[in-house]
């Protein structure tokens, strides 16, 4: 249901960002669409996957995207 929601929101503005940004996560298989969502998003994010729950990227995360991951309660 939540997916639906968040579905369209998969293209953030990309900006770069002076260093880098490592992304780490531990989502439960019970709530593998949130765990879709946020892999796809990081990927469109030009975020590249390290492990498949850690990510690293030049670009900002941006205040949208940090937003709709607190709606998620990710």
């Amino acid at each position: 249901m939540f997916y639906v929601k968040f579905k369209k929101k998969l293209f953030y503005k990309q900006e770069k960002y002076g260093g880098l940004n490592i992304v780490v996560f531990d989502i439960p298989e019970k709530y593998r669409a949130k765990r879709n969502w946020l892999r796809s998003n990081l990927l469109s994010l030009d975020f590249i996957m390290l492990q498949k729950s850690v990510w690293i990227g030049k670009n900002k995360l941006p205040e949208e995207f940090l937003k709709a991951l607190a709606e998620l309660d990710l």
